[in-house]
């Protein structure tokens, strides 16, 4: 069965691509400022980082593994600017370390390799799901009204997670109730872009494990 949000070889993929990541690095600063590379604002990272993220979380949560924790730690706080460069080493050294102990992560009789994976769609029930930053709100209700006016009107049907009728049960852990949702149902996925969206991490999150588990979309920009 599939464990956390992703299989085994999607992880071992995303801590591969960090070599590509680097080249990504550019300077800011000048003009009688210091100069310093960063890489935060780049999308290509900021989707790699999301990715890595949702994975690594879906880790924590069902091992409470210190080692996962302090790396968790880098992706969500240590990314400032004059500091990038280090931090993303630091990352890069604590990635390599979770790849050569991965079956620690993965027990054997937890997850099935991705060229075993034979998942038959038709078993499970198709969903809308929109992705959005809870800022947008007043755009995203809208949305719901014209979804529920074509039949998508119950939580079988339709996930927001900022709605009270589509969103996650009460007392149920945010990215729990994510990762059920894409392991669980046919998703749709509606993504609501906005600069509230980009600047989301749980946001590019949800971007990421959509694009990894390669399910359908469409994108509404604001």
């Amino acid at each position: 069965m599939k464990c956390g949000g992703l299989l085994k070889n999607d992880l071992l993929s995303l801590i591969e691509q960090a070599d590509d990541i680097l080249p990504l690095f550019h300077l800011k600063g000048g003009n009688g400022f210091p100069s310093f590379k960063v890489i935060s604002d780049n999308p290509v990272f900021m989707n790699w980082r999301g990715r890595v993220q949702f994975e690594l979380q879906s880790i924590y949560d069902r091992t409470k593994d210190n080692f996962i924790w302090d790396t968790l730690v880098i992706l969500k706080q240590d990314f400032k600017e004059r500091h990038e460069q280090r931090s993303f080493n630091d990352l890069c050294g604590k990635l390599r370390a979770i790849k050569d102990n991965i079956d620690k992560y993965y027990p054997n009789e937890l997850y099935i390799q991705s060229n075993e994976v034979k998942v038959d769609m038709q078993t499970k029930k198709p969903k809308v799901f929109i992705s959005h930053n809870q800022k947008d709100k007043e755009y995203v209700d809208l949305l719901v009204e014209l979804l529920e006016c074509i039949g998508i009107n119950n939580k079988e049907k339709l996930f927001c997670s900022s709605s009270t009728a589509y969103g996650i049960e009460f007392g149920k852990p945010i990215w729990e109730g994510i990762e059920e949702q894409f392991r669980l149902y046919d998703l749709f996925v509606i993504f609501i872009l906005s600069d509230n969206f980009y600047d989301s991490t749980a946001s590019l999150n949800e971007m990421g494990a959509a694009w990894i588990s390669k399910t359908n979309y469409i994108s509404i920009l604001l």
